[in-house]
């Protein structure tokens, strides 16, 4: 494996990080990338996570975050019942243009708890 690939994750809560990180790791795994997970944000909902995820692309425009940036930023929040798309929408919404190749939706319907359960 060549030089890890950062990957940062802005989550609502810890049942979203306790999901994606193995999730993520794993599909490296099997396609034989290695990477670095960040978790930027994973507590304080819904609104935090998208607040802190548009401060962090502010930062990053800024130059005030020193480590390598990443090659992926994932965006994990509930779906609550509304569409997956609508929920898309919203993400896109809050990504700068600078990171619309890079930013990846994770947005469990209706909602991440529901994914624990129906793992056997």
């Amino acid at each position: 494996m060549s030089s890890a690939v950062p990957i940062d994750l802005f989550v609502e809560d810890h049942a979203h990080e306790a999901l994606l990180v193995p999730l993520i790791r794993r599909i490296a795994s099997e396609e034989g990338v290695d990477v670095v997970l960040r978790v930027r944000s994973a507590r304080g909902g819904h609104g935090r996570a998208i607040d802190e995820f548009r401060v962090y692309q502010r930062l990053l425009e800024k130059g005030a975050i020193l480590n390598s940036p990443p090659a992926l930023i994932v965006v994990g929040i509930d779906g609550n019942c509304v569409t997956f798309a609508k929920k898309r929408c919203e993400i896109q919404g809050a990504t700068q243009t600078a990171f619309q190749d890079r930013a990846v939706a994770a947005c469990p319907d209706p909602h991440i708890e529901r994914w624990f359960l129906a793992d056997p």
